[in-house]
């Protein structure tokens, strides 16, 4: 048997990070050896940052989150896969790359106000929190059809993987959250 204690309590962590759309989240060097057609697709689509690159033996996958603005479409993704060997790039995912929100992008709630109800609507724990402006179509969320595009703060656990608030940038109310956990 195994055991393990702490004998102190983590700190809370105080410090908020803040994300943006500036440049890729992963190194492109083995897309770019292995694949080049992908990487002039994502040189063809700047609004596209790439988060996760999924190298397998017959294939490459780059998943990419999608901007508008500088902005995070968060209800969107956008992925690229090409065969090892081939010229050819598949899109996947809801593969839009184009938007035109007719919706303020300039909040009215400031990111720390956000912070706060989101901290008030989950227990994050000592968790470090990141927040990112973006858009959240809240017909998609909800599985619902048509367009419901909301300004939102998202703010997630830099340390819990998928546990996030989605706060409205107009009323500083709780959209939707997810806890991490699925049931």
């Amino acid at each position: 048997m195994i055991f393990s204690a702490c004998n102190k309590a983590p700190k809370p962590c105080t410090d908020y990070s803040g994300r943006s759309n500036t440049g890729h989240l992963v190194d492109l060097s083995s897309v770019a050896a292995k694949a080049p057609q992908l990487m002039d697709s994502l040189n063809k689509y700047p609004q596209l940052q790439a988060y996760k690159i999924m190298n397998y033996d017959a294939y490459l996958r780059v998943d990419c989150y999608v901007y508008h603005k500088n902005i995070r479409m968060f209800s969107q993704s956008y992925g690229l896969v090409t065969r090892i060997g081939s010229s050819e790039v598949s899109k996947v995912g809801n593969n839009q790359t184009e938007f035109s929100p007719t919706i303020s992008l300039t909040p009215s709630v400031t990111f720390s106000q956000a912070i706060e109800t989101a901290k008030a609507a989950m227990d994050f724990g000592n968790s470090c929190l990141s927040y990112t402006l973006s858009i959240i179509d809240m017909a998609q969320i909800n599985g619902l059809p048509g367009n419901d595009d909301k300004l939102a703060w998202i703010i997630a656990s830099e340390d819990l993987v998928d546990r996030y608030v989605a706060v409205d940038a107009q009323t500083n109310e709780v959209l939707t959250k997810n806890t991490g956990i699925w049931e």
